[in-house]
């Protein structure tokens, strides 16, 4: 990789990594029984709507390769979410 190309996937990667953690966040504070199960209904409802989605300007194989790719990302992030409020419950169950 060139120094360009890390520096671009290294941003990315930071950008992936707040947003798991602001939605790990807004899942326990909007969820705090059970953060889980919404991050699960999200990640449900992203990953059909990524599979109906059809890429404009390309054809179908490649908006299929595409929204697989998509689907393969939301599954990457959403496990960063779980990790992220696994964390928070396992702390919330030291502490009380």
């Amino acid at each position: 990789m060139s120094p360009d190309e890390v520096k671009n996937s290294m941003r990315i990667y930071a950008v992936e990594a707040l947003a798991a953690n602001l939605l790990a966040m807004s899942s326990v504070a909007s969820a705090p029984a059970d953060p889980q199960r919404l991050v699960s209904r999200i990640q449900q409802q992203m990953i059909e709507g990524a599979r109906k989605y059809r890429f404009p300007g390309v054809d179908t194989a490649s908006s299929d390769l595409a929204s697989a790719e998509l689907e393969n990302a939301v599954d990457r992030l959403m496990g960063m979410v779980r990790a992220q409020i696994a964390v928070v419950v396992e702390a919330r169950k030291t502490r009380g």
